[in-house]
Formats: C-alpha cells, sequence, structure tokens
C-alpha cells in the first residue's frame, strides 16, 4: 500500500469522544469529517463510497486506511466559571460544560503538542482519486474542525509538515503548512485543488468552490463603535457590551465575543418572538436561525425553543502563521449555485404552554449584516 503521513497540531480545546466517552483521537470521527468536506468539494458519490466505504446491507470497507499515533495526552476539564475563559468563549462552548477535551497542558500552552496521522491508500486507487482525498483532508483541516462545537472553533487542529508525495503522487503541489500571508496562501490553495480533480457541486449543497468566504479578523479599535452601531436601539440586562484582551485563546474569544454582542437581543427577532408571549399569532422570520438550530428565546420564566437542529453556514477557524494565530471567519452563502438553509417546517415551543408555532424559513439576512457590519468597522477583511 502507499502511504503518507502527517504531523497534525491541536491549536483549540478538542473534544472529542470514544465509545466510553472518554476523551480519544477517533479515525472515525476524522473519516467522517473528510468525507463531510469531501462532498462539500463536488465529489462523486461512487468516489466516496470507494475512499471510505458504504455502511448498510451490502456495507464494504473504504480504500483509505487511517492510522492516528497519539502522543499521551492528559484531557483537561472545560468549566465556563473558569477565570481563564472570556465571555466569547463561554458563549460558543455554552454547551461544554465540565466535558473532557484533548490536551496536555492547563495554561494551554500548546506548543509541541502534537501526533500522527497516517494514511494507507489501496493498490487500486487511481493517482486522482488519492489526489481528491488529499484535498478533502486539506479543507477538514484548514476550513474546518473536529469535535464537538467545530463550527464555533473547537477541535481546530493543524498540518505542521508538508510531506514528500513524490513516493505515491507525480507532481501534487498542495501545500500543508501556512508559509506566506495567510490571505494568499488560503486563495492559492485552493486554486490548486479544483485543478487536481473534476469536481462538480451537488444540488442544493453547499460548494467549497462556488459558495465559499474567508475573512481574516482583526483586533481592531473600533469594536466600541461597531458595538454601538450593531446594538442600537436594543436594551436588556444580559446586552453583551464588554470584551477584555489577554483572555487564554483570546482570538477565538473575540470571534466569540463578536457573534454573541450581534446576536444579543437581535432585532426584529426578540419582539417578534415575545410576542408570542403575549399571545400575538403571526407569521414572521427569526432572522438569527440562519446562525443555526436548535435556538432559544428566554423571558423571565418563560422559555421559547426549537427542536429541530441544523448546521450554520457560519464558521470560526483559528490557524498559525509565523508562530502567531490568525482567527478566520468561514461563511457560505448561496450566489449562483443555490441551496437551501433548511427543508421542512421550524417550529417554536413555549414550554410553559405546550403550544407550538411555526415560522418562516430565515434567509441569510442576518448573516450577511453581522459580516458586513465587521467589514464597514475594518474589523474584519475579506480575502476570498
Amino acid at each position: 500500500m502507499k502511504k503518507v503521513g502527517f504531523n497534525l497540531k491541536i491549536i483549540t480545546p478538542l473534544f472529542m469522544e470514544g465509545a466510553s466517552q472518554q476523551p480519544e483521537l477517533r479515525t472515525q470521527s476524522f473519516n467522517g469529517v473528510i468525507r463531510y468536506w469531501f462532498r462539500l468539494l463536488g465529489g462523486t458519490k461512487e468516489l466516496e463510497n470507494k475512499l471510505f466505504g458504504t455502511a448498510g446491507s451490502t456495507s464494504q470497507k473504504g480504500m483509505v486506511k487511517i492510522q492516528i499515533e497519539e502522543n499521551d495526552f492528559k484531557p483537561q476539564k472545560f468549566e465556563k466559571r473558569d477565570k481563564i475563559w472570556g465571555n466569547g468563549i463561554k458563549y460558543i462552548g455554552f454547551s461544554l460544560d465540565q466535558r473532557e477535551f484533548i490536551l496536555q497542558d492547563k495554561d494551554f500552552n500548546i506548543k509541541d503538542k502534537d501526533f500522527n496521522i497516517i494514511f494507507h491508500f489501496h493498490p487500486f486507487l487511481e493517482e486522482d482519486e488519492i489526489k481528491a482525498f488529499l484535498s478533502s483532508f486539506w479543507c477538514s483541516l484548514y476550513l474546518g474542525n473536529f469535535g464537538s462545537r467545530s463550527r464555533r472553533g473547537f477541535g481546530s487542529i493543524i498540518s505542521i509538515n508538508n510531506p514528500n508525495f513524490n513516493g505515491i503522487l507525480k507532481d501534487f503541489k498542495l501545500k500543508f503548512v501556512i508559509d506566506e500571508d495567510v490571505g494568499q496562501w488560503y486563495k492559492k490553495q485552493l486554486e490548486y485543488i479544483k485543478t487536481v480533480y473534476k469536481w462538480k457541486p451537488f444540488e442544493n449543497t453547499p460548494s467549497v468552490l462556488h459558495n465559499l468566504n474567508i475573512y481574516i479578523v482583526n483586533f481592531s479599535e473600533n469594536v466600541k463603535k461597531w458595538l454601538d452601531d450593531v446594538q442600537k436601539g436594543r436594551n436588556g440586562k444580559h446586552l453583551i457590551k464588554e470584551w477584555e484582551k489577554g483572555n487564554k485563546l483570546q482570538e477565538l474569544d473575540f470571534m466569540g465575543f463578536l457573534l454573541a454582542a450581534f446576536r444579543s437581543y437581535y432585532k426584529p427577532d426578540y419582539d417578534n418572538v415575545k410576542g408570542l408571549l403575549l399571545g400575538r399569532k403571526q407569521n414572521f422570520k427569526v432572522e438569527r436561525i440562519i446562525f443555526g438550530l436548535p435556538l432559544n428565546f428566554k423571558f423571565g420564566n418563560d422559555k421559547i425553543v426549537t427542536y429541530v437542529r441544523r448546521p450554520s453556514p457560519l464558521i470560526f477557524k483559528i490557524v498559525q502563521f509565523n508562530n502567531k494565530n490568525y482567527g478566520l471567519f468561514l461563511t457560505f452563502i448561496p450566489n449562483s449555485h443555490k441551496f437551501d438553509f433548511f427543508k421542512g417546517k421550524i417550529k417554536f415551543k413555549l414550554q410553559k404552554s405546550n403550544m407550538e408555532y411555526e415560522v418562516e424559513h430565515p434567509d441569510f439576512t442576518a448573516l450577511e449584516n453581522f459580516i458586513k457590519s465587521l467589514e464597514k468597522f475594518e474589523i474584519i477583511r475579506r480575502v476570498l
């Protein structure tokens, strides 16, 4: 078998568990994430089954075997009350309290906290098929994350080596280590990925090569002005208005703060949903739904909730270049290639009365306004 190995580094806390619910680097989890990005690139269903395998009555193994060689990780507890976490981390990690994550050092000095992943390729695989797999793996590292709360930046992993592909592939030039301006590096790698395989986006599925936008986050001095602008006319004792530098994982914390502050008492959603408590039956959109489902609203002792699940088209990513962390916002927005955020009914349930109300499907307005507001005050810079 042909094989290639990568030395990988964990950048943000990785919540990944085995069958016994103990922290574990699972080959099945890596296989699933790489498969997901293969679909978003637009690989064929036939090749997907060939590379990753199938389940059911006609199940078969995939033609890529994944092997993980890990260090002796010492899992740590995630506690939202811990002073080392800022408000942004606590917000985006709301569901992780008391869970163990894979990292060695409680001070999060994650230098040299790495592990190896090795891919063994079946002899029957063609070169372009191996290139398609490795391109999908690149996307899983640099567009996505791994484990729980991965879309909010937890489980960010990068490669700290560029393997020598000469033994298994001819003329494969995809880079797995950032070696120049982050924005330029992303542009070049994604342009190259377009050429390695005949990708074709799936109908009604987001496409990396057609719908992806990438923004680099800056620690701008305009944050206060941005807050005043986006929160104009909003009131409430839980309105999120403060962020402090210096927290552990401050890039991710800042990104979490930005989302929390933008969504806090977001109008017209807050007023519309509150209307349900006052007995106003109305057809309306809840724009915040675009940031992901389920979604909860709380008014005093009353709670209004949705129960369906749908991942957000907004992804947080942390990468490193020259020993400096960079935060990225990635968005998937429909354009010439169309896709829906959700199919089916979206219902809010009033927990006290047990009443249910169906709401209209959201468009991408809230997400687009979030990005536009940050660009306006130079808090983010578009690179793709």
